[in-house]
């Protein structure tokens, strides 16, 4: 049994999840047309972060602890907040 703790460790099945859901929000803002190029520039390099973040959490010590997860999530709490301001602001839609 303990030999299985370092492994359950390593799994981000909540982050995980809360990435994929992001990653579809955003899209649908792309087709819809609610995020426009220059906020899908600034959600890419926000996505860039949140990767490179998850990254060096997890192979620095192969676990990812604690503070490790609260960072990823606050992280992934602005992203998440970015994505809504975007989709929700007053920038006129253009007609298809």
């Amino acid at each position: 049994m303990a030999e299985l703790l370092p492994e359950i460790q390593r799994n981000t099945p909540w982050i995980d999840a809360r990435y994929s859901n992001q990653v579809r929000r955003y899209n649908q803002g792309v087709e819809n047309g609610t995020i426009d190029a220059t906020e899908q520039e600034k959600l890419k390099k926000a996505d860039a972060g949140f990767k490179g973040q998850l990254y060096g959490a997890k192979t620095d010590d192969g676990l990812i602890d604690l503070q490790e997860r609260i960072g990823l999530h606050k992280t992934l709490n602005r992203t998440s907040a970015m994505i809504f301001k975007f989709k929700h602001d007053t920038d006129p839609v253009p007609e298809t």
